[in-house]
């Protein structure tokens, strides 16, 4: 569903076809995760 909207939204953003739109989901585990240069 996520995708779907990403995909919907890039097509009318930038006037693209649904076909050159790829989205990927790249998964990272927690303690990867920082903002602001503080882990969270």
């Amino acid at each position: 569903e996520f995708a779907k909207a990403v995909t919907e939204s890039a097509v009318e953003i930038l006037k693209t076809k649904k076909e050159h739109v790829i989205i990927v989901f790249d998964e990272n585990p927690k303690e990867n995760w920082f903002l602001a240069g503080d882990q969270l």
